[in-house]
């Protein structure tokens, strides 16, 4: 679980970096659709109404996703254990 907890955080790591490359390329606010995805996949865009770091959005975004995905791999986990004892 550790390991999977550990691929959760990094998928947090890489869709912000990919999310900071996209808006250096382009900027996103004029892009209604890219800036909702934005928005849904990075938790502190949408609920920050000023502008912020980069780094901020990357180092915020990892913890994000390994709360995802502990709630996730719990829910997994009660699911087989449920399952293995009935």
């Amino acid at each position: 679980m550790k390991r999977r907890l550990a691929l959760w955080g990094v998928a947090g790591f890489v869709v912000a970096i990919s999310w900071v490359l996209l808006s250096i390329a382009i900027p996103l606010w004029s892009e209604p659709v890219l800036w909702r995805l934005a928005q849904v996949s990075c938790p502190i865009v949408f609920f920050s109404h000023f502008a912020i770091q980069w780094y901020w959005v990357v180092l915020s975004n990892v913890p994000v996703y390994l709360l995802i995905g502990l709630g996730i791999e719990g829910l997994l986990q009660l699911k087989h254990w449920r399952t293995a004892s009935a």
